[in-house]
């Protein structure tokens, strides 16, 4: 069958008086605006029939969900793109007339008068050039299209003016309020990868909770700030060196990290670890990485925090996640010590009999979990890579 796909539009506003006099009426184009404001796109059908306040149009589905709620408006086809692969209508939107409130394979429906909801988007983007300009767009409230005008309402803000610079460095700040669920936020940096990690930070958590096991999220309000310079800061680890292998309880790990800067040469930087007190002697792995390795690494080790039960925990799941920063570099201790999660919540240190009794009971909440000690530290560049090395802990390291 044919399927909808949604194509930018412009205002009607040249069209003068001419505009003001459409109606959505048998023959005409209906138009459902997916994102509206400083940039609109819409997908463009034609009006079958209109019964009282309800009409019927597109004689095939807009993407066959059955009930929606999403605007429909008045709208002008300026001409029509043959292809035979897939023709398409050029048009523009006039004005929001009602609501399309069912969509099946032989057509949808629609009711006028009705408001459908939209989420309001603010992005404000920090050109290379150093003029701040912010733009806003409603986005029409929909499993598929919420996420796909999201990341298009960022997209086209960050590069309104101007593509990103070859070279170039983004940081970037995201909230997306869920109202009395709570608000997913996340402030970052990347380098030399585009728009892709700002993107995918804000649109994956939009797509996760507008359809998950747990139930049906949508944003209450989308806020974007991007800072765009046209620099590189991404940095390689290259090689690793450890200035003492055997250490006491209470010393500091210090590590040498050779970087390969983006076109900028090499650099060498020392990096600590300090050990408590009262760590055990024994064996341990000692992780020298980026935010990568890192998350990779904390989901192994520690499962039950990114294994939600619920909206809240979800939206929790993405927070976690979303705070591990990509200007970091990460000294990850790992060794034998760690516990038992029950019902999410951790006991380390159990006595072997009390640690032996839960994990024989009948209850699928209890999960065994690895303890590291973690240093992040701040660099000036967007880091990846990763080494392992062997560290031995012995209170008689020095004799």
């Amino acid at each position: 069958g044919t399927k909808t796909v949604p194509l930018m539009s412009g205002s009607a506003g040249a069209a003068g008086g001419a505009a003001g006099q459409v109606r959505l009426e048998p023959g005409a184009a209906l138009a459902v605006p997916v994102l509206r404001g400083d940039l609109d796109m819409c997908v463009f059908g034609t009006v079958t029939e209109v019964i009282g306040n309800k009409l019927l149009g597109f004689g095939h589905s807009f993407t066959g969900q059955g009930r929606t709620n999403v605007p429909i408006a008045t709208g002008m086809v300026h001409t029509v793109i043959a292809s035979q692969a897939r023709s398409f209508k050029l048009g523009a939107t006039i004005a929001v007339a009602g609501a399309l409130v069912g969509d099946e394979e032989t057509g949808v429906l629609g009711v006028f008068g009705q408001e459908a909801p939209s989420i309001p988007i603010t992005v404000t983007v920090h050109e290379p050039n150093h003029k701040t300009q912010t733009y806003r767009y409603f986005s029409a409230v929909h499993d598929l299209y919420t996420p796909l005008m999201t990341g298009t309402a960022l997209t086209a803000s960050a590069t309104a003016h101007q593509s990103v610079p070859r070279e170039h460095t983004i940081r970037y700040k995201v909230a997306v309020d869920y109202g009395r669920l709570g608000t997913y936020r996340t402030e970052n940096i990347s380098s030399q990868s585009g728009l892709s990690p700002a993107r995918g930070d804000l649109v994956t958590p939009i797509t996760m909770l507008l359809d998950n096991p747990f139930g049906r999220a949508a944003p209450k309000r989308v806020e974007a700030e991007l800072w765009i310079e046209p620099r590189a800061r991404a940095a390689t680890i290259e090689r690793v060196e450890l200035l003492r292998q055997r250490l006491k309880p209470g010393e500091t790990i210090e590590v040498r990290v050779w970087w390969q800067l983006f076109r900028n040469g090499r650099t060498v930087e020392t990096y600590t670890l300090k050990l408590p007190p009262d760590i055990r002697e024994g064996s341990y792995t000692l992780w020298v990485c980026s935010w990568q390795t890192h998350l990779r690494e904390l989901r192994r080790e520690k499962p039950h925090l990114f294994q939600p039960r619920s909206l809240r925990e979800q939206l929790e799941v993405f927070n976690r996640a979303a705070s591990v920063r990509m200007d970091r570099l990460y000294l990850r201790l790992v060794g034998p010590q760690g516990g038992l999660s029950v019902d999410g919540v951790e006991f380390p240190d159990l006595p072997s009999f009390r640690r032996q009794i839960i994990q024989d009971s009948t209850r699928t909440d209890v999960r065994p979990y690895i303890q590291a000690l973690v240093v992040a530290h701040k660099t000036p560049y967007v880091v990846s890579g990763e080494r392992k090395l062997k560290i031995t802990i012995d209170k008689r390291a020095d004799q």
